[in-house]
């Protein structure tokens, strides 16, 4: 984030932490998705000063945190009290034994699988930091390759051994109904239909923002606002690349949609994105 960017959005939480005008009944909120669901844009509409007009709750980023199935070191006690937590990689079981409070709420994101398949080629290919060799070793590889052969890659890793991505979607879809946890898809939180997502994900938390005020909210951080072109329109080396769903239409060869089958069983038929396996 730009230093002016940052420094803005402090005076303005600093403005509106002296007029709080609803104070959430949970001690804690959870942000809970799988990596390229759109995480780090919803963590920013949650950190909004809006946000925290409407909740009195500031947000908790957990900063290294994968999807680790067994393995979250950083989350052994509860989490810091009044804290929206976002985003949390998890998958439901080390969740569900997580300490909580007995006044929470949380939701889960997801996002049809095909489309984190190309969207993770896209970042680590061009725009996401090199910040440790294995991802800098893997970038040369698909610099070196063809876009055929780097989407091969990703639906291969998809399905090996049961990746950590693909049992971590699997659990969610399996846990015991629960009113404290709701589910969304990311497709419905960039939809036609988005306001209504974001009214009842809103909800759910106990963050009571007025319409008028949501819609302000949702206007700045859309794609065009934070990308600064019409959704569609094309930047492979910008976080915000393309803004659109389904766009696995455009890159998947018959070959992939082989593979991806073969990755994945039937998980998208599980998910709910198709209503069985020949797509």
């Amino acid at each position: 984030m730009p230093m002016m960017d940052s420094v803005t959005r402090l005076v303005r939480m600093a403005s509106a932490r002296f007029r709080v005008t609803h104070q959430c009944i949970n001690t804690n909120l959870f942000h809970c998705c799988i990596q390229k669901s759109g995480s780090q844009w919803i963590k920013q509409i949650l950190r909004d000063p809006v946000v925290f007009r409407f909740s009195g709750m500031p947000l908790h980023d957990l900063r290294k945190n994968f999807i680790k199935p067994g393995q979250y070191d950083q989350l052994r006690h509860c989490p810091p009290a009044r804290r929206i937590i976002s985003p949390f990689y998890v998958a439901y079981g080390d969740f569900e034994s997580l300490s909580k409070p007995d006044a929470y709420k949380a939701f889960w994101v997801m996002r049809d699988p095909r489309d984190v398949v190309c969207s993770k080629y896209y970042s680590v290919r061009y725009s996401h930091p090199t910040n440790n060799p294995g991802l800098s070793r893997l970038r040369s590889r698909l610099e070196n390759s063809s876009k055929e052969n780097g989407l091969m890659h990703f639906i291969s890793a998809l399905g090996r051994r049961e990746s950590p991505q693909l049992r971590c979607l699997r659990s969610w879809i399996d846990r015991d109904p629960d009113p404290r946890v709701l589910s969304f898809r990311y497709e419905d939180l960039v939809g036609q239909d988005h306001l209504m997502t974001f009214n009842k994900l809103f909800e759910h938390l106990d963050i009571l923002i007025p319409e008028s005020d949501l819609r302000k909210l949702l206007k700045r951080y859309s794609f065009e606002a934070l990308s600064g072109r019409k959704r569609g329109e094309v930047d492979h080396k910008s976080h915000y690349r393309k803004g659109v769903v389904g766009d696995w239409h455009n890159h998947f060869s018959e070959l992939h949609r082989k593979a991806f089958k073969e990755s994945t069983g039937t998980l998208l038929v599980d998910l709910g994105y198709e209503s069985n396996s020949n797509w």
